[in-house]
């Protein structure tokens, strides 16, 4: 049997049940630390929908911390019909003394967690205080709902170029720069990685010795000589479990089928997968392939 792994990166976040599937002009939204929707009772900020554009129905909402009433971002969600929890155009955040941090441009976004589509985050930008770039990362998708690869640049004060970072199908590639533009191999701070792909543990050689040792060939699908390939994807979530199994594309066999699921559910935790080394929930995919 030949076995492969693909990852691909995506974060979402909870839908409260008090939410319509309506905004209006006025209407207050609450969220937690990390944006997402919640209970006014355990919020930390709160939204209020500003402007909705009728040729686009998107809401514009200017969100508040609940302690200091101050400012922290601006965000834009699809005002209503099935789209409702799509983000979409740029967010913008701000620091506590006004100036711009960080801009977002989401594609696409559900936010709930009961949905198969997942939060698409295709480009962030953060700046120094006084405007001036200091980080991008541009991500790039091979599926709908998940990221496959990333770009990232981080600069100097200067604006000049100090490190660059490129993500392949979990492959990295990393250059330093000197303050002269001079590549470097002694840079004056490393840079973590962006974004870190969920591991296995024991690392890919242990999850393909699981793969080879718990997979079971059906034997009614052996004795007629029937192969086939299933792709299942499965999300690791911030703690390293395993959930929201499903077949990505059918091998043709309901048994084949069945036994790919039934080997991801089988899987130990993962070590979880980090964004600017902080847990995110990931969408993973595994091919296996049944070959006699």
């Amino acid at each position: 049997m030949i076995f492969a792994l693909l990852f691909i990166s995506a974060v979402c976040s909870a839908q409260t049940a008090a939410d319509s599937l309506f905004l209006s002009v006025g209407d207050t939204l609450y969220y937690t630390k990390d944006f997402a929707r919640c209970p006014k009772e355990t919020a930390t900020m709160f939204g209020v929908v500003k402007r909705i554009a009728d040729e686009t129905n998107i809401a514009t909402i200017n969100v508040f911390s609940m302690k200091s009433k101050r400012l922290v971002a601006i965000e834009k969600r699809i005002a209503s019909g099935a789209n409702y929890h799509d983000r979409k155009g740029r967010q913008l955040y701000y620091r506590q003394d006004g100036t711009l941090q960080t801009t977002v441009v989401w594609a696409m976004c559900r936010d709930s967690a009961s949905t198969k589509q997942t939060s698409v985050l295709t480009e962030e930008t953060l700046f120094f205080p006084d405007g001036v770039v200091q980080e991008n990362v541009a991500l790039h998708y091979k599926y709908a709902h998940a990221a496959s690869s990333y770009e990232r640049t981080v600069n100097y004060p200067t604006g000049k170029k100090r490190y660059y970072e490129e993500m392949e199908n979990g492959t990295y590639k990393e250059v330093y720069y000197s303050e002269d533009g001079k590549k470097t191999k002694n840079p004056s701070q490393r840079f973590n990685h962006y974004v870190i792909a969920p591991e296995f543990p024991g690392g890919q050689k242990a999850l393909f010795k699981f793969l080879e040792k718990e997979v079971k060939y059906p034997i009614q699908c052996m004795e007629a000589g029937i192969t086939g390939r299933v792709v299942v994807a499965f999300t690791v979530n911030k703690k390293g479990g395993i959930s929201d199994i499903e077949i990505l594309q059918s091998s043709g066999n309901a048994l084949l089928d069945e036994e790919g699921i039934r080997v991801i559910k089988a899987m130990p935790n993962w070590k979880p997968g980090t964004r600017r080394d902080k847990p995110i929930e990931t969408r993973l995919v595994v091919p296996i392939s049944f070959n006699m």
